[in-house]
């Protein structure tokens, strides 16, 4: 499928994210301009289809609130109106790493995702409650809450590389006789 069936569109697309199914653009043209645009895309022998949203000031993206604040782009989380609280539960059997984890990784998700101090707070709020839902005790929420509210949002949008470790490899030949029986040598 050729995102760009005209050299006219191609001027106007300003920025292009796609992630897995989803695509997220920023359009220079017109708002009829971007309908043309999509039902050209929409226009294909693969059986693609994309349905969409246009707005001039706010959008959601997965899991993310895009809005017009200033001459910039901020963020907020976003959660369906049919999310559940699909958290872990603290009295699981899961290992005590895992489930302190879970509050730290989230915590920190919700502090990456929200440009905004006050929206950070707000979804910090809902969040803790669910997380009381789920039976976390207060002392690991807060220990959370307050390692994700030391960080600010550019340092958790930064790429972190890892160092490799060295690994040791195998190499053989390949043998395609695997599954085949064994015939040993009869000893007498």
């Amino acid at each position: 499928m050729f995102v760009y069936p005209s050299a006219t569109f191609k001027d106007q697309v300003r920025n292009w994210y796609r992630y897995i199914d989803d695509v997220f653009f920023i359009w220079l043209g017109t708002r009829e301009g971007c309908v043309e645009f999509i039902n050209g895309l929409n226009s294909n022998s693969h059986n693609i289809f994309l349905t969409h949203s246009i707005s001039n000031s706010s959008i959601n993206f997965l899991d993310l609130k895009i809005f017009v604040r200033g001459n910039r782009l901020a963020t907020d989380l976003f959660r369906k109106p049919m999310a559940t609280n699909a958290l872990l539960e603290f009295n699981s059997f899961h290992p005590w790493h895992t489930k302190v984890g879970v509050p730290t990784g989230q915590f920190l998700r919700i502090r990456r995702n929200c440009t905004l101090d006050q929206d950070f707070l707000t979804q910090a709020r809902e969040l803790t409650d669910r997380f009381r839902q789920k039976s976390y005790p207060k002392r690991v929420v807060s220990t959370a809450f307050q390692r994700a509210k030391r960080r600010d949002q550019a340092s958790l949008l930064t790429s972190v590389g890892r160092p490799r470790q060295p690994q040791t490899r195998f190499i053989t030949e390949f043998n395609d006789n695997w599954g085949q029986p064994i015939h040993y040598p009869v000893v007498s």
